[in-house]
């Protein structure tokens, strides 16, 4: 009777497991699906794997949570680690500091940034960051006419944007293309190709003052109050070569970015890509960041409301934002919004040229698209007079010439210009200039030509546009809005010559409209265009001849306040110093098959977690489960094999776990034959079938510190 019990239970056993066997492979599918690891690398040039190592497979069924945005959509994007260059070599890889990057010369970048989709960049220059901290990347893409690629470097972490132009098919335009890069907040990076906005200009994104510009103080419903020693009779003492600028936003802006960190390398982006704009274009002043700061505002649904509330002093709103910029020095301001609306943005056009504009030198705009689609530069064009193309815009800015550009056949738009004439495209990082050519096409109309143009007429003439010209002479009158003060922090500015093809962008026409007395002309920055043309031939040169501007004799002190830095990423993983052994937090595989056959699996244990405490457990940043530990502070949770197409090094990171031993890496080598080991590595043999399942040992962070730091994040602290 006792053997019968014992053949029933074990019988009962056999029928169940055989049962387990039997459903694990579909388990191991439903379970991994959604997370598939993804080794796969587009091909390169010979020798050279690219900066990017793929984590995840490329997703573009859904937008990301910390960046989509439905009006700029997100086309595809992947997790990638970065591939940083390591002391001493002289690789194509991205260095960490800009002592580092300044002595490579001649430097290439293999910018895998999709499976299908691999580019190489060509670096034109190096720039150290305007706070010492890091650097800016710029160059272009080989090979491809007017492209840009804008990295900026700090802290192992990049924020960038590469962009590839629109250009001309047979029948119709070809869409171009921008691809970001941006950090997240556990060490690795996302890429994304951005598509064509949904909602392209739909709304008019400048308003004029009032003629009266001394009405929206809120003191007595009109009456604006210059600062004290920044009102129209004070002595301009700046030379109109640096325009300082104040970025406010909000906390929602810093929610969809994800920290303050992240604010500040965007908008250290927006006010690089601006400059670089301004060099291509043959513009002679610069921006410089004087001051960063969060507001505790919430905006509206109506960027006009938000605009009107910036602006006033004393409606209670945002007032200390006025005190803020007394402060530093700042002739600009801009708030940065996370808002859903049918414009990107919005700032008061400097018309006519009065330093009474002052009291309206103020822009905001969706933190979303700041950098992507050139918004930052194009609010602040309005702040500096320019305007819109003709089609759109009728009316001068602050000249008459100060217009955007579209090109012929819609084969490009300038900054300034809107998509309303031709299907949405991409502007070019250029500002209108009847000097400089595009595809052979001059990309603005020189002063004096046709002031006839009217608004939705696809049949007016070329009607002057020259925004270069604007800017040029608007920078001595928006340079002293505010006096600098402090010595200023270096700007990122291409200072390098740059390698052919190039355009050499330094020239300006004599404007025939609206001449006036003309002084001495404000102090010139030369400009270096750092964007190839397609004939590579350097332009004709001239010297400008601005109009209505008086340039001072003395040269002032440089602004001002260095850049906010981004928070640096801790250097090394902390591990408990005097924990008791007994109590440590620990991982541990615990279980495991005896093969690395498809459907084979491991277990990972966690002990001595707090009670009831929600855990989640991601792979290179991708959420793969979240439990919570028992009342005993322990979990386990069943990880499958995960099928893979080539042999890399991913992550895996408990979160929310306590500050110890809370992260362990996972070394996709070969498939194995003996139960996994902890720290074992094996050699991936060199005829991998591509369809073979890998088997995947966790390798401790606290166990392997130089493996730990091959993978891109901290090894543990010693």
């Amino acid at each position: 009777m006792q053997k019968q019990l014992s053949l029933s239970r074990i019988t009962r056993f056999l029928l169940v497991a055989s049962v387990l066997l039997t459903l694990l492979p579909t388990m191991v599918e439903q379970l991994v699906a959604p997370y598939v690891v993804y080794g796969q690398q587009a091909p390169n040039a010979p020798g050279e794997e690219g900066i990017f190592l793929p984590i995840m497979a490329p997703q573009s069924d859904e937008l990301p949570s910390d960046g989509g945005d439905p009006r700029r959509p997100v086309l595809r994007q992947q997790t990638v680690h970065i591939r940083w260059l390591e002391r001493g070599e002289n690789a194509p890889l991205l260095a960490t500091s800009a002592e580092q990057a300044l002595g490579i010369a001649d430097q290439r970048l293999q910018l895998n940034l999709f499976p299908d989709k691999s580019l190489t960049a060509q670096r034109q220059t190096v720039v150290p960051a305007p706070d010492g901290n890091g650097y800016h990347w710029i160059g272009h893409l080989v090979g491809v006419s007017n492209s840009l690629v804008y990295l900026v470097v700090k802290d192992q972490m990049v924020v960038g944007e590469i962009r590839l132009p629109d250009r001309l098919g047979v029948d119709d335009l070809i869409p171009g293309r921008v691809y970001q890069v941006r950090p997240q907040d556990n060490g690795l990076h996302v890429v994304r190709e951005i598509g064509p906005r949904i909602n392209p200009d739909s709304g008019s994104d400048f308003r004029l003052p009032p003629s009266d510009l001394r009405t929206i103080d809120g003191a007595t419903d009109g009456a604006a109050q210059p600062s004290e020693g920044n009102s129209a009779t004070t002595v301009q003492a700046d030379n109109g070569s640096t325009i300082d600028v104040l970025v406010a936003y909000t906390p929602a802006a810093r929610q969809y970015v994800g920290s303050a960190a992240a604010v500040a390398m965007e908008v250290e982006l927006a006010v690089g890509l601006t400059n670089q704009a301004y060099a291509n274009s043959g513009i002679n002043q610069r921006l410089q960041l004087v001051g960063l700061v969060e507001v505790a505002y919430t905006e509206t649904t109506n960027m006009n409301t938000d605009l009107d509330r910036l602006t006033n002093k004393r409606d209670g709103y945002m007032d200390a934002i006025h005190t803020k910029r007394d402060e530093v020095g700042a002739d600009l301001v801009a708030l940065l919004l996370q808002v859903d609306s049918d414009i990107a943005g919005v700032g008061w056009l400097l018309k006519p040229m009065d330093a009474s504009f002052e009291a309206y030198a103020f822009s905001v705009a969706d933190i979303c698209c700041i950098a992507n689609d050139l918004v930052f530069a194009h609010e602040l064009g309005h702040n500096m007079g320019a305007a819109h193309d003709w089609y759109v815009d009728d009316a001068a800015g602050a000249f008459d010439y100060s217009h955007g550009y579209v090109g012929p056949a819609c084969s490009f738009k300038t900054i300034m210009a809107y998509g309303s004439e031709c299907p949405w495209f991409n502007p070019i990082p250029y500002f209108s200039n009847p000097d400089l050519l595009v595809e052979g096409a001059a990309i603005g109309v020189r002063p004096g030509t046709n002031l006839g143009c009217r608004i939705g007429n696809l049949n007016n003439p070329p009607c002057d546009a020259d925004n270069r010209l604007t800017l040029n002479n608007s920078a001595l009158t928006v340079a002293n809005f505010r006096q600098h003060v402090n010595p200023p922090a270096p700007t990122a500015t291409p200072t390098v010559t740059p390698v052919p093809p190039m355009a050499t962008a330094t020239s300006t026409a004599t404007p025939t409209a609206r001449a006036t007395t003309t002084t001495q002309p404000a102090a010139t920055v030369t400009a270096t265009a750092l964007l190839p043309t397609p004939t590579g031939e350097p332009r004709d040169t001239a010297t400008a001849t601005p109009t209505a501007i008086v340039n001072p004799t003395t040269t002032p002190d440089p602004a001002s306040t260095p850049t906010p830095t981004a928070t640096p990423l801790p250097t090394c993983t902390p591990l408990p110093t005097s924990t008791p052994a007994a109590l440590t937090p620990s991982l541990a595989i615990v279980d495991g098959p005896a093969t690395g056959a498809p459907g084979s699996y491991f277990v990972i244990a966690g002990q001595n977690f707090r009670r009831n405490r929600r855990v989640t457990l991601l792979v290179n940043g991708r959420e793969l489960t979240t439990l919570r530990s028992d009342d005993g502070g322990t979990f386990s949770v069943l990880l499958m094999t995960l099928p893979t197409t080539k042999p890399g090094k991913y992550s895996v990171i408990v979160d929310n776990a306590p500050t110890a031993l809370t992260s362990f890496t996972i070394d996709a080598r070969a498939p194995l034959v003996e139960p996994p080991v902890a720290g074992q590595a094996v050699t991936l043999p060199g005829d991998l079938a591509p369809e073979a399942q890998l088997y995947l040992p966790i390798v401790q962070a606290g166990g392997n510190s130089t493996r730990a730091a091959a993978l891109g994040g901290a090894p543990p602290c010693q």
